[in-house]
């Protein structure tokens, strides 16, 4: 029996989880009076209704027996700025931005002290592991998120994704209020008056707008149909791609200043752009990567170059080499070419005894030749490794393993493109076949629900749809419905497109057959 609760003849004192801090303080509810509480009015205290950032849950006390809420700490250098009196929490504000971060002597005039308390639980470990992931997420905090366009992108995003996860409606009046002003602003950041210059000293406030249409993209990719009208997801990439031409390009802006704080903010966008722009291609055969962007050398237009070291290490935030996405983009801009002719548009099939041409087929198996020397090259870590000796290990030999491994899926992937989409060789042709058993053996070294499994979507589906024995459906299937109970609706699809393609059996000889390709409309498979 439940126990039978003691009659004082005193209502019991109830509290507020929306009031102010005074209040939560002394335990008392808030009448959440605004700007101030009549609480903090009577006893002539600050009423403060700031966000405090709390990934630690409650209070405790940290090794050197003082408290701490589980916060990050952030300390700043002795010239930077003045700390906040209380070293275990972070309150987001919208006080001194710019001057903390870009003037003489300022933010960023000596190196910026992040202490995390041992304690922290649950601190995810793309924070602990990873110096300059912890950095971004403390730049992020104090900066981007006060640029109001991608804070509230960033809500829809994570309420969106939430929702997805769970299983749950998507808080739609919610998310509508928090886009109620970017789309607004990203069209005003496309009249050409507020087009500057590539030689302008810009802030990196000049960046929010081709961050915002880049999120945009992600988001519908993500999470499509989160917005009543819909705009694709192939639109917001052709804004930021007309942001970046428009620009002249990112390279010319990746070094405007001398202490490179820039720098990493235009080269992160820049990767994330291609990222999108090249397996976008590669998942939709009506579109092609931003022309003469990739180059295996780590040139190009457009974006951010690369030096003949990043080129042959593998970047983490791909899965794969800089060498590799220069591959990538090439072997989707065959394939494009080759569509156009391949593809009768009047019945959406495969012409009969469709051959390539000779200068297609030459690119072709050069291009091939040129992944597999991409593919067995050495080994040399991500260029974001905290030391140099990292460069050649990652943290643990599980994780050297899995990264190795998504690279080498990839390149296989790519081959399998060629062969299927431009060489039109049948699925059951022993070339295919092979790199199939490939990217099957390269699974077994990643762990189910890691990150790195979460980055095979493309490989999986292209091995997937041209695998032949039922053994392997059965491996790539259950792949995909590992990554798609993370509430990724586009891997629901991916797997949907990929059993019919295996219903249809079609896939087994050349002729006329109706391949994923053209059985897709407009998803991202990446």
């Amino acid at each position: 029996m439940p126990r039978s609760k003691r009659d004082t003849g005193v209502e019991p004192k109830t509290r507020s989880r929306t009031g102010c801090w005074p209040c939560k303080a002394r335990k008392v509810k808030c009448g959440e009076e605004r700007p101030v509480c009549t609480n903090c009015t009577k006893n002539g205290e600050v009423c403060d209704y700031s966000i405090r950032l709390n990934w630690g849950g409650r209070s405790r006390k940290d090794k050197d027996g003082t408290p701490t809420d589980g916060g990050f700490t952030f300390i700043s250098s002795p010239t930077g700025s003045a700390a906040s009196g209380n070293e275990h929490e972070h309150v987001f504000s919208a006080q001194h931005i710019a001057q903390m971060a870009f003037e003489p002597h300022g933010y960023y005039a000596e190196p910026v002290l992040i202490h995390i308390p041992r304690a922290l639980e649950p601190l995810p470990a793309e924070l602990v592991e990873n110096q300059m992931n912890l950095l971004y997420f403390h730049h992020f905090i104090n900066h981007t998120g006060r640029i109001l366009h991608l804070l509230h992108l960033l809500l829809a995003f994570s309420a969106s994704h939430r929702a997805k996860l769970l299983d749950h409606p998507e808080p739609a009046n919610r998310i509508a209020g928090w886009m109620s002003d970017v789309i607004p602003a990203l069209r005003a950041a496309l009249e050409p008056h507020s087009i500057p210059s590539p030689t302008d000293p810009l802030d990196p406030a000049s960046l929010a707008p081709l961050a915002t249409a880049i999120m945009l993209a992600s988001l519908e990719i993500v999470t499509p149909n989160t917005f009543p009208v819909r705009i694709s997801w192939q639109q917001h990439l052709e804004v930021a791609k007309q942001m970046i031409v428009a620009r002249g390009g990112l390279h010319h802006l990746a070094h405007s200043r001398a202490d490179g704080a820039r720098d990493k903010a235009i080269f992160f966008l820049s990767r994330w752009f291609a990222y999108l722009d090249v397996l976008g291609s590669l998942s939709n055969r009506l579109r092609s990567p931003l022309f003469g962007a990739y180059r295996e050398d780590g040139g190009g237009m457009w974006l951010v170059n690369r030096d003949d070291t990043e080129v042959y290490q593998i970047d983490c935030f791909f899965g794969f080499t800089g060498r590799c996405i220069a591959l990538l983009a090439q072997v989707a801009e065959l394939a494009a070419q080759c569509d156009a002719e391949r593809i009768d548009p009047a019945t959406n099939t495969v012409r009969l005894n469709w051959q390539p041409e000779s200068h297609h087929r030459t690119a072709a198996e050069d291009l091939q030749s040129r992944l597999h020397a991409s593919a067995t090259a050495p080994f040399r870590g991500c260029m974001h490794a905290s030391s140099p000796a990292d460069l050649s290990l990652a943290s643990t030999p599980t994780r050297a393993a899995e990264i190795s491994a998504t690279n080498t899926a990839f390149h296989h992937a790519g081959h399998i493109y060629l062969s299927r989409r431009v060489l039109n060789l049948p699925a059951s042709d022993p070339q295919i076949q092979s790199r199939v058993a490939l990217i099957r053996s390269a699974l077994l070294s990643v762990r189910r629900g890691s990150s790195a499994e979460s980055c095979l979507i493309w490989p999986i589906f292209v091995a997937g749809c041209e695998s032949i024995s039922a053994e392997d459906r059965e491996v790539f299937e259950e792949r995909l419905q590992g990554v798609e109970g993370w509430g990724m609706p586009r891997v629901r699809r991916a797997r949907e497109l990929m059993r019919t393609v295996w219903e249809q059996g079609g896939n087994l000889h050349g002729g006329a057959r109706c391949g994923w390709e053209m059985l897709a409309e407009g998803e991202f498979f990446g």
